[in-house]
């Protein structure tokens, strides 16, 4: 009796690592289901941007000209977009995407040894601190790679190229002034408001396996635009302002959340 309840014990571990040994390959050989079309949505924020700089002389009422420092940024804001994917194989897709930019400028004007004249300082002043809005529309396509198609998460690159919708010029300077801003002094003007600009994107982020039709995702991707920007002063205010186009570079983080409208099953051996 001895001996059959020391053997016991042996026989029930030589078992249990049996049926280990043949569980372990089969969970190790599970795969998760793969994505082949997605449509989502993805919100986020996106970073501001200094755009130009410059020192304007502007006519005073002094024998000498008054001197604006002048600075304009790209504003910080929130940013949306819509995207579709297909994966015609499983490592490589076709996007899409229609993405909002917040594109607003902030400008900012100091007086560099002023003359006193009272016009000049309250037209540095209404422009110190402006908020301008601006609503941009980019519309990209082009490719994802994803390299782990069936892995619980799943890193990918992307990179797209397209064009984007400027609703307000990015040079154009008009000073507003007094109670009810009857007083204007034109800094620099633009020949066109609504511009159709270059635009790029390289992106890396992490998206989920498909769990009943959907997935969710985190993208950090950086956005270049080709934006006028002022180059240098003119001799006097009110002229076309001296530009150049200059791609802006735009940092952003986004969360998305896509519904999975066809995937491959994954394989369970």
């Amino acid at each position: 009796m001895a001996r059959r309840s020391c053997a016991t014990p042996i026989v029930i571990g030589s078992l249990a690592l049996l049926v280990s040994g043949a569980v372990l390959p089969l969970v190790a050989q599970r795969s998760h289901d793969e994505s082949r079309l997605v449509i989502g949505v993805a919100g986020g924020w996106i970073g501001g941007k200094d755009l130009w700089a410059v020192r304007q002389p502007v006519t005073a009422s002094a024998p000498r000209s008054d001197l604006f420092d002048l600075h304009r940024t790209l504003r910080s804001n929130i940013t949306l977009a819509g995207q579709g994917t297909f994966f015609p194989s499983p490592h490589v897709g076709i996007t899409a995407e229609a993405t909002y930019l917040g594109i607003g400028t902030r400008d900012q004007c100091a007086l560099i040894d002023p003359t006193g004249d009272f016009v000049n300082e309250a037209a540095c002043r209404s422009i110190n601190g402006n908020d301008r809005s601006a609503s941009g529309v980019a519309l990209m396509a082009g490719l994802m790679l994803r390299p782990l198609s069936r892995a619980l998460f799943q890193p990918y690159v992307r990179g797209l190229g397209g064009l984007s919708l400027v609703p307000r010029s990015t040079v154009e300077l008009i000073a507003t002034f007094g109670t009810a801003s009857e007083g204007a002094l034109p800094i620099y003007f633009a020949s066109k408001s609504h511009e159709v600009r270059p635009t790029g994107t390289l992106a890396f982020g992490i998206a989920t396996a498909p769990r009943a039709g959907y997935q969710a995702r985190v993208e950090v991707r950086n956005t270049w635009i080709g934006l006028p920007v002022i180059t240098g002063p003119n001799p006097m205010e009110n002229m076309r302002g001296q530009s150049r186009s200059k791609y802006i570079a735009l940092p952003s983080v986004t969360f998305g959340f896509d519904v999975v409208l066809e995937k491959r099953r994954g394989r369970r051996y």
